[in-house]
């Protein structure tokens, strides 16, 4: 088997040369998010996406606290219907810990206890704390 990057997310073929993806988690559904959502989509790799808030917007999203007040969340909330995401977007999640995995990879536990495993993680959201 042959592994590599493509795009920035790991990729890997398998005995016969078919690429398969890994197992992929995004963090956050703000424009950087969502812009990674979108390319992922396009590329057809299969990825997990969580959002803590209970829309898309993510710090941009009105109805959130200390939000800059802005048009900009109209406009995510409007790409992300006109690309088919939100769909895939698992709301009102928000990631306690991301650590790595004994083996290879990521472990990651949400706010409800649930823990999995990512060969990769990409935290496209602005409330990353500095907390082990």
């Amino acid at each position: 088997r042959m592994h590599w990057m493509r795009g920035g997310a790991h990729v890997r073929t398998n005995e016969v040369g078919t690429v398969s993806a890994a197992r992929i988690l995004v963090i956050g559904a703000g424009p950087a998010g969502l812009a990674t959502g979108r390319r992922l989509a396009e590329r057809r790799l299969t990825h997990d996406h969580v959002e803590r808030h209970s829309r898309v917007g993510g710090l941009w999203d009105i109805d959130n606290p200390f939000t800059p007040m802005d048009e900009s969340a109209s406009n995510l909330t409007d790409f992300a219907r006109t690309h088919g995401l939100r769909e895939r977007i698992e709301f009102d999640t928000a990631v306690e810990s991301v650590t790595p995995a004994a083996d290879e990879g990521w472990r990651v536990r949400l706010g409800s206890d649930e823990e999995s495993t990512y060969d990769a993680v990409i935290a496209a959201e602005l409330g990353v704390s500095g907390r082990d």
